[in-house]
């Protein structure tokens, strides 16, 4: 568990972990209780991430509008193949959806946004309340 902290990224921690591996999968089930948004992503630095959310109003793309109402649970991963990256979630009981169209992080890198960081997976939790994670995944088989 998480407890939400902050408003947005520039004032809540996140818990990162090193990626081993230029293509990976990243998988998470994560359930939300009060007005806490919590999700994974991949973090470069407060002003560069990606990733998946679960909050009050539903699920989305971090910095995007909500895709499904309604959700306070659901699996979220993130799939890395070379830094081209592709976005989908579940819900209890469904199959897996993917969220727009992939994004190409390849420049997510220090020689063009420079502090010599990498970009990483992470864990989150904004807000009031708390964001519980269950089975974090980090996958080197992409499918």
């Amino acid at each position: 568990m998480l407890q939400g902290v902050g408003s947005s990224l520039n004032d809540s921690p996140v818990m990162t972990v090193s990626a081993t591996d230029h293509s990976y999968a990243i998988e998470v089930d994560v359930e939300v209780a009060g007005s806490c948004e919590a999700g994974v992503l991949l973090f470069y630095d407060e002003g560069h991430s990606m990733g998946l959310r679960i909050g009050p109003h539903g699920l989305g793309v971090h910095h995007e509008g909500d895709i499904q109402k309604a959700v306070t649970r659901g699996t979220l991963r993130i799939a890395n193949r070379d830094q081209v990256i592709d976005f989908y979630y579940k819900v209890e009981g469904g199959q897996w959806v993917k969220l727009r169209n992939s994004v190409d992080a390849s420049c997510y890198q220090q020689n063009i946004l420079g502090g010599f960081h990498d970009l990483r997976p992470a864990l989150f939790a904004i807000g009031e309340g708390f964001g519980t994670f269950r089975s974090f995944r980090y996958m080197t088989e992409v499918s």
